[in-house]
């Protein structure tokens, strides 16, 4: 059984259908983080309009979050994009402790023919153990082949105890 959708997942599924779109038509080249800032800034941003996602501060690249029990040494863990619940925040308590959750919280892979994907087992681990440990949020695993051997883009969703590593495929 299907747990209901995240509110996001609209407002995201478009996004990644734009990226997508931008990226074959374009012709467009770049390492991981250049994907991650072109997908935030250019298809996701653009997509903040109320609800939820209503401010561009709610928005992190490359920032920290809280490690899931038992899968981490350190308090947090950088990720490549979050969204947060509310505009300005980070994971920091003023005593400097990992505790606020995002809403959101994404990990990146890119693969073209000079980079072979390696790392995404353990990214999918993370992000899987982090939605059930923190049911509220929507993690998403999204792997980019530049070099388009079968889809652009290929997104896992995980949310509560359901995972679907083939959410989206582009």
């Amino acid at each position: 059984m299907r747990a209901d959708p995240h509110p996001l997942e609209p407002l995201l599924r478009d996004a990644f259908v734009s990226f997508a779109e931008d990226m074959t038509s374009s012709g467009w080249r770049g390492k991981e983080n250049d994907c991650v800032n072109r997908f935030a800034h250019g298809h996701l941003l653009a997509r903040c309009p109320g609800g939820i996602f209503r401010h561009p501060t709610q928005m992190g690249i490359e920032v920290g979050v809280p490690q899931p029990p038992g899968v981490g040494e350190k308090g947090a863990a950088k990720k490549d994009l979050v969204i947060w619940p509310e505009p300005w925040m980070s994971t920091w308590t003023p005593d400097w402790r990992p505790a606020n959750i995002p809403t959101v919280v994404m990990e990146w892979k890119l693969c073209h023919a000079r980079k072979r994907l390696i790392g995404c087992a353990h990214d999918r681990r993370w992000v899987e153990g982090f939605a059930r440990w923190q049911p509220g949020t929507l993690g998403l695993t999204v792997i980019v082949d530049l070099d388009a051997r079968r889809h652009r883009l290929h997104i896992g969703r995980y949310l509560r105890e359901e995972a679907d590593p083939d959410w989206l495929m582009l």
